[in-house]
């Protein structure tokens, strides 16, 4: 007999990107839908330092606050409802199943039966480490990481143009050599970044700004996110 295979991949910018949804429907239209939501505050104030310190698309000198007014894909990048409810509208309610990070830390056992579960595995013995942090990062080099944007350029215009088979053959070579020179050029200028801690002024503001952001995501879950209430 046969074993069938699970196969998958993840990324946080499936959630974000709002094409995603309809790619993934008309690639793969029996597909499960596993989405991880964890505390919006605490997602924004890494995702403003990921884009302040590696990115580099934000002033090193803007403070948060002022990040927040003026950069809208932040916080765009926080409202899980909207996010959601692009997946709701084009996918079957049985194929999407969301479960909640900071529920997962306190009973890891117990989340991730439910997950295999989920995808129809029953009795698997395999407790993933949520020990493992994903530590915040910046460039050393600024220069080089001006370097990157051009290789993205080339990558985008890659990504975009069609022609004949030939050249869209050698358009994937291409692609992957790009990709995977800039990769091994960012491992190397690359550096810990250590998370200073928001201020009492900042929590409240970003809490305030949060705040119905999370009463929505509760009336879609029918779940009480009190747990989020807080930034930790």
């Amino acid at each position: 007999m046969i074993k069938k295979k699970i196969k998958g991949e993840f990324s946080p910018q499936y959630l974000f990107d709002s094409h995603a949804p309809s790619k993934i429907k008309n690639t793969f239209p029996d597909v499960k839908i596993l989405i991880i939501l964890r505390n919006p505050l605490e997602v924004l104030y890494s995702h403003y330092h990921y884009e302040k310190y590696f990115n580099q698309t934000i002033p090193e000198k803007m403070s948060f606050k002022e990040s927040i007014k003026k950069y809208k894909f932040l916080l765009n990048s926080v409202k899980f409802s909207k996010q959601i409810k692009r997946y709701q509208n084009l996918f079957h309610k049985s194929q999407i199943k969301i479960y909640i990070f900071e529920e997962a830390i306190m009973n890891p056992r117990e989340f991730s039966k439910k997950l295999y579960m989920d995808l129809g595995l029953i009795n698997v013995d395999f407790l993933p480490d949520f020990k493992v942090i994903n530590k915040s990062k910046k460039v050393r080099f600024k220069f080089i990481n001006k370097f990157f944007n051009i290789l993205s350029a080339i990558k985008n215009i890659l990504t975009r143009s069609h022609s004949n088979f030939f050249f869209n053959f050698m358009k994937s070579k291409l692609y992957l050599y790009i990709v995977r020179f800039r990769d091994k050029i960012l491992t190397i200028n690359v550096v810990n970044n250590k998370k200073h801690s928001l201020s009492d002024n900042n929590i409240k503001f970003i809490e305030n700004y949060l705040k119905n952001e999370i009463l929505e995501i509760e009336k879609l879950l029918g779940k009480d996110l009190t747990i989020w209430r807080k930034y930790d």
